[in-house]
């Protein structure tokens, strides 16, 4: 049987450490048919980053990879922001974090219409797995000299909750000058 392989653009980056277990066994129970299955319109990707950078809207993207037997194939579909929320810091007795900016992601018109002629043609693939990433731009990162931390959530239907892919996951930022 097929398994569901998830990754996130930034997995090179940022190693399995940051994705919580359960999100790694859901997806790893999940196969080809569910790829079928899915609704492009209800895709929802949600980012929280740092309030002090922020995300290029427009370049967000929703990447699909299949592996199958005649190869690796890879498709970008366009996520259009439906909002953005403010997250206030949060001070607590052993912890505290800064604010965050969220940013909620869904496919346009373009994109949902892409999905679902690819997952027409997934089903006659001979396919091993599928990977599902999405992928951003950071804005004024020119004179940030932390690291940019940053969570991933992703939501693949309506009646289900987002799950975490990344976790506060750290950024290294190095500035040459």
């Amino acid at each position: 049987m097929s398994k569901f392989l998830l990754t996130a653009a930034m997995l090179f980056l940022c190693g399995c450490s940051t994705m919580p277990l359960s999100t790694m066994i859901k997806l790893g129970l999940m196969d080809i048919d569910d790829l079928a299955n899915i609704k492009p319109e209800e895709i929802r990707a949600k980012v929280h980053i740092d309030n002090s950078m922020k995300i290029v809207p427009g370049v967000t993207k929703l990447t699909l990879e299949l592996d199958a037997d005649q190869g690796i194939f890879l498709y970008k579909f366009d996520l259009k922001l439906l909002r953005t929320n403010t997250i206030e810091p949060q001070i607590g007795w052993f912890s505290e974090s800064v604010g965050k900016t969220e940013y909620i992601f869904s496919m346009n018109d373009t994109a949902i219409d892409s999905f679902r002629a690819t997952q027409s043609a997934a089903v006659t693939k001979s396919l091993n797995g599928f990977t599902l990433s999405v992928k951003t731009r950071i804005s004024n990162i020119d004179n940030y000299d932390d690291d940019i931390i940053f969570s991933v959530y992703l939501k693949i239907a309506e009646n289900q909750d987002y799950f975490l892919l990344f976790d506060r996951a750290a950024l290294e930022v190095i500035n040459h000058d």
